[in-house]
């Protein structure tokens, strides 16, 4: 039984006020970070499409935690209903990001994810957005690290992370230029 399970009888999901938002900076130019963990190196991923940088720059972070925060102020414009595992929004500073939960965990249906927010919804950094249980995650036999891509990331002249080692929710991960 996962800490989710402890908190929420398992016949309620959780919900958006279930869970308090983390103080994040709301920079145009800054990602933050979207869950507390360990940074890991986008190449260090264990999945090709984001070691390879396919889907734009970005990294890894090994979670500690079983909530994703909204890693800047935008509107979130991607949904997956099927696997919940997934969510993409656009910040109001312009990058288009997508913050993915788990490597494989598209097969598991959305057994373990709750989505705490609405597919166009804006929302603030810091605010909470997608709830999961690592332990479902690794007991369905999958890795529960947290990416974080830059979609766009041509688009700036300009991404650095700025992150190394341990994360807090709502820190600066990414500083951007245009």
């Amino acid at each position: 039984m996962g800490l989710l399970d402890h908190i929420f009888p398992s016949t309620d999901e959780p919900k958006a006020e279930d869970f308090t938002p983390v103080e994040a900076i709301a920079n145009p130019n800054a990602i933050t970070a979207p869950v507390t963990g360990a940074v890991i190196n986008r190449i260090d991923v264990e999945s090709d499409v984001f070691a390879q940088g396919l889907l734009g720059r970005g990294c890894g972070i090994r979670p500690q935690e079983d909530v994703i925060y909204a890693p800047a102020n935008g509107t979130v414009t991607v949904q997956y209903a099927g696997s919940r595992h997934a969510f993409g929004m656009a910040s109001d500073g312009g990058a288009q990001i997508v913050v993915h939960v788990g490597l494989g965990t598209v097969v598991m249906e959305g057994k373990g994810f709750t989505y705490l927010v609405h597919q166009g919804d804006s929302v603030k950094a810091g605010q909470p957005v997608l709830a999961f249980s690592r332990e479902a995650i690794t007991e369905a036999g999958y890795d529960p690290i947290v990416t974080i891509a830059i979609v766009n990331s041509d688009d700036f002249s300009r991404i650095e992370l700025v992150q190394q080692g341990h994360v807090d929710a709502g820190q600066i991960l990414f500083e951007l230029e245009n």
